[in-house]
C-alpha cells in the first residue's frame, strides 16, 4: 500500500528496464486481457509495466509462472527477468469470485425466465381477475 498511481508517468512506456540492464523491447500483444512481448536484456534486471496488480494477472517468463512484485512508490508491476531473451506472456484469468458471479448470474437468468414463462392460470390471481372469474 501507499503507493501512488498519479506520481506514474502517463506518456512512460509500456515495458522499461528497473535497474541498469540495457534492454531490446519487442511488443506482440498488448491488450486488455494480455500482454505478450519480448526482452532481450543485457543483465539480469526487472521489467517495469505500465499495469497494476490485480490477483487475476497470470505472469510467465520463457514459459515459467513467476511472482512478480510491485513498485512501492507507482503500483506498478515489475517482472524479474534474466540476462538473454525473455518471452514475457501475462493473461487475464478467470478467479473463483469471478466464476462464482456468473453462475449465480445465469441461475438467476434462468429462474426469472422461468417464472415468466410460467403457466399464468398457475399463479395467484390478482383481485382484478377474481373479479372476473366469479362472474362468469
Amino acid at each position: 500500500m501507499g503507493a501512488d498511481p498519479a506520481v506514474l508517468d502517463k506518456t512512460a512506456r509500456d515495458v522499461a528496464v528497473e535497474g541498469p540492464a540495457r534492454a531490446a523491447i519487442h511488443i506482440l500483444r498488448w491488450n486488455a486481457a494480455a500482454k505478450e512481448f519480448t526482452a532481450q536484456v543485457s543483465l539480469a534486471d526487472q521489467l517495469a509495466l505500465k499495469l497494476f496488480p490485480y490477483p487475476a494477472w497470470k505472469v510467465e517468463v520463457n514459459g515459467h509462472p513467476v511472482a512478480a512484485s510491485v513498485r512501492k512508490s507507482t503500483g506498478q508491476i515489475l517482472i524479474p527477468v534474466q540476462a538473454g531473451l525473455n518471452r514475457v506472456q501475462i493473461r487475464f484469468v478467470r478467479t473463483w469470485d469471478r466464476t462464482a458471479g456468473a453462475w449465480i448470474s445465469a441461475v438467476t437468468f434462468i429462474l426469472v425466465l422461468l417464472w415468466f414463462l410460467w403457466p399464468s392460470g398457475t399463479r395467484a390471481l390478482t383481485p382484478q381477475m377474481q373479479s372476473r372469474s366469479s362472474r362468469v
